[in-house]
């Protein structure tokens, strides 16, 4: 339909029309009419309403620039707030001890966002974390997907925590005896090469002391192995009451225990440590028996490795054996 017509079909007496314009570039029309009489708008009029439109089209761009800039804004933050859930994600990756973990999440919460935190607190907003919770706050407060990050980040913590217990479990089941709970074998020597290594290097003492439960196939015989499990437990919790933190104590195999003693001569672990050790073990009563051990001592030889170092200990031991048992014997 033509201008024309619209204007008869309406019965449009007096029409204005100003264009808009912006920066030189027509975005629209700004259009008036009316039906009461003809020749109603004026010169004056026509000049008002395209200043109008002028500033109906900078409004229009400002709104346009503010909407697209918002957009903008929003997909930043968006960018931003899923960089920080990556980079928490690479941080705890590799965070494998619990207390860590916290550590991890309460810097992350104070660099990222601002806010302070407290493992078991109380605050403005709390989150379930493991087996605790974490209490957040900031002033400003957080705002709603601040809110929600956070608890993104307390799953991430999750994940993280169950990891971290993972791993232990893992690592104490690598390195410890199932029956007794003190070191194993094999844990034994990892850490017994370290100390060898750190005590030829500073040309500092180390001896060793090799135990053996007497008569523990009596107990077996004779009252079972559920006993004899309860012996080497029973002898085992008394080593490790009697031991100091720096030593290292382990199951060797069967019914016989190692001992390593860092910054220890021979004699002072035979007089010191080893008396100390038979005296423990011989306070032990399993089912109302009495239970005993033979000791054999060696320190450190220059030039010796651990294995030497060890058959030594052993050979001082089958002396207290042939000796009468319920002993220490220094070796040569």
């Amino acid at each position: 339909m033509d201008s024309s017509a619209s204007i008869e079909l309406h019965g449009l007496k007096s029409m204005l029309a100003a264009p808009l314009f912006l920066r030189g570039e027509p975005v629209g029309v700004l259009y008036l009419d009316t039906r009461l009489t003809r020749g109603l708008f004026t010169a004056e009029d026509a000049a008002l309403l395209s200043a109008l439109g002028s500033q109906i089209a900078i409004s229009l761009e400002t709104a346009r620039s503010a909407e697209v800039e918002l957009l903008y804004q929003t997909e930043s933050r968006r960018r931003e707030l899923a960089e920080m859930v990556r980079d928490l994600g690479t941080a705890l990756a590799t965070t494998l001890q619990e207390p860590q973990v916290w550590q991890v999440l309460q810097d992350f919460l104070s660099e990222r966002l601002g806010a302070l935190s407290e493992v078991g607190g109380e605050g403005a907003l709390v989150v379930p974390v493991g087996e605790a919770h974490l209490a957040v706050w900031r002033d400003p407060p957080l705002d709603e997907t601040e809110v929600d990050l956070v608890r993104t980040f307390a799953g991430q913590g999750n994940l993280a925590l169950e990891r971290a217990r993972l791993f232990a479990e893992v690592t104490r089941l690598a390195t410890t005896d199932g029956l007794t709970g003190i070191a194993n074998r094999r844990h034994f020597f990892v850490q017994a090469e370290r100390e060898l290594s750190l005590a030829q290097r500073h040309g500092e003492a180390l001896s060793a002391i090799m135990l053996d439960v007497d008569h523990f196939k009596r107990f077996n015989d004779e009252h079972g192995h559920e006993a004899g499990d309860e012996v080497l437990q029973a002898v085992a919790k008394a080593l490790a009451d009697s031991t100091r933190r720096e030593d290292l104590l382990a199951r060797y195999g069967g019914e016989e225990f190692v001992m390593l003693l860092p910054r220890t001569a021979g004699p002072e672990a035979l007089e010191v440590t080893a008396e100390r050790l038979r005296r423990a073990v011989e306070a032990v009563r399993v089912r109302g028996l009495q239970v005993t051990v033979s000791l054999g001592v060696a320190g450190l030889k220059p030039g010796e490795d651990l294995q030497q170092l060890l058959s030594r200990a052993d050979g001082a031991l089958y002396a207290s054996k042939r000796g009468g048992r319920n002993r220490s014997t220094l070796a040569a």
